[in-house]
Order: structure tokens, then C-alpha cells, then sequence
């Protein structure tokens, strides 16, 4: 569905798997449904969308790890959160993500034959502590820090934007003895009007002090 929750028909759903490869692909019906039958196990990524680059960039779940059924409402706009990992840390977490504006990513287009492509310019939306929220099983954690970084992408040095934030945790959750949670980023830049939505399920390992 959309941000608004309209539902998104002919939205593509696709499931991947090693080295990025498509394993399954299905479209949202009228009412924006889906269903996915999967073998059990983990896959690289889940993402949906429709009109890429024109309307909407993507929804991704990220490491999903099939070994209990899913029923998740996604919705997509126009901000990005690509690359999702986190980890506990410290008694609460740490969650790096890459998202994206699309707004921004148009506005450094050509707009004509001799207008060159802008380089060295952010796509990255405009995000403070209260623009994210995170979600551990379902439950709204605190984000206590929300840091820019910097992410070395090639051999020469090149880097590319992320965020690195840190949030507290469940306390309902510090004993759990289920293998993996699901955690979820809800993100919103007031000063373009965008919204973006993405999931990982994150191993349950022990603390790390």
C-alpha cells in the first residue's frame, strides 16, 4: 500500500536470494495483497515496488529468515532504507541503514543533453532522532542517537551515506530465547514530505559488552 494506505495494485514483490538472484516473484492484486509460499530457510532480501525511480523507490526486508509464517503491511513512498543490518549492543541496539530521497535523487538529474549529471551531492534525506522510528517485534524502542556516516563502497576510496543509530531495547525481549527478531525502521523527511518503511531479521545472539 501506499504511505497514505491506499492500496498499491500491480505493486512486484520479490524474493531474493545468494548473489541477488530472483527465486520468486508475484504482483499485488486490487486490494494491494500479496502471498508468498517459500521453502524454509533465510534469503537475502523481500522488496516491493512499483514505478521505480518515477513514483516510488522500494520497501526491503532484509535477511529474512523463513521458519514462522508472515503477515507484514508494507507501504512505500518516496524515501529508500537500503541495506539494513543491526545488532544488540550494550543492552540496547545499534541499526545502520542507507536511505534515500527520491526527491533529491530527481533534482540531480540532467535536465538536458548538456547538463551533466551533479556529482558529490547527498541523496540523503533530512532525518533527526524524532523523523525515525524503530521497532523490535513489533515494539517501539527509544533512538537515543542518530549519527551520519560515512561507508567506504570501492577499491578507490569512494563512499556513500548511511545512518548509524542507536536505540534502547525491550525489556520484554532481554530473555527471550527466540532465534530471530524482526526489526523494523519507519522513517519520515518533514522537509520533502517523503516516507520510507524496511525490516531485518536480526539474530538473537548473546550480548555484546
Amino acid at each position: 500500500m501506499t504511505e497514505s494506505g491506499e492500496p498499491l495494485a500491480d505493486g512486484v514483490i520479490r524474493l531474493k536470494g545468494k548473489k541477488f538472484v530472483d527465486i520468486y516473484e508475484v504482483k499485488t492484486d486490487r486490494s494491494g495483497h500479496f502471498s508468498i509460499k517459500a521453502d524454509e530457510g533465510q534469503y537475502l532480501a523481500l522488496y516491493a515496488v512499483k514505478n521505480y525511480l518515477t513514483q516510488y523507490l522500494e520497501f526491503w526486508y532484509w535477511d529474512l529468515f523463513l521458519n514462522r509464517d508472515i503477515k507484514k503491511d508494507i507501504r512505500i513512498n518516496t524515501l529508500e532504507i537500503y541495506g539494513v543490518k543491526a545488532w544488540k549492543t550494550f543492552g540496547g541496539l545499534m541499526v545502520y541503514f542507507r536511505p534515500m530521497s527520491l526527491n533529491k535523487y530527481k533534482r540531480l538529474q540532467p535536465k538536458g543533453p548538456n547538463d551533466p549529471v551533479a556529482k558529490g551531492k547527498s541523496v540523503l534525506p533530512t532525518l533527526q532522532n524524532e523523523d525515525v522510528q524503530i521497532y523490535v517485534n513489533q515494539q517501539l524502542v527509544k533512538v537515543r542517537r542518530l549519527e551520519k556516516v560515512q561507508e567506504i563502497s570501492s577499491q578507490d576510496g569512494s563512499t556513500i551515506e548511511g545512518l548509524l543509530v542507536n536505540t534502547s531495547f525491550p525489556d520484554s525481549l532481554k530473555n527471550t530465547d527466540s532465534e530471530i527478531l524482526e526489526v523494523c525502521i519507519e522513517a519520515k523527511d518533514k522537509v520533502e514530505n517523503e516516507f520510507g518503511m524496511a525490516c531485518y531479521d536480526m539474530r538473537n545472539l548473546p550480548w555484546s559488552f
